[in-house]
């Protein structure tokens, strides 16, 4: 029987926690890369613990989260229970 929510919400926090960490790992890591200009990309992460990092992140969580997690929670299922 579908919707299933609770898979969908298990789903949605998997894949948001997942797509977080690695934008804000994409973040961290481009934060430590030396800065070969003055207008160098690294210098839009520095500090690393920059609130835009965060919010990055944090937009990663709520459009994968949401969109995987409705995808999952709206899934017929397709092992035969009835």
């Amino acid at each position: 029987m579908y919707p299933n929510f609770k898979k969908g919400l298990a789903v949605g926090l998997a894949a948001g926690f997942t797509s977080a960490v690695l934008v804000f790992g994409l973040c961290y890591w481009a934060s430590t890369l030396p800065a070969v200009s003055d207008v160098s990309l690294t210098w839009a992460f520095r500090p690393w613990w920059r609130s835009s990092n965060w919010m990055a992140a944090l937009w990663a969580f709520a459009f994968v989260g949401v969109v995987l997690g409705l995808l999952a929670a709206f899934r017929p299922d397709l092992n035969g229970k009835k």
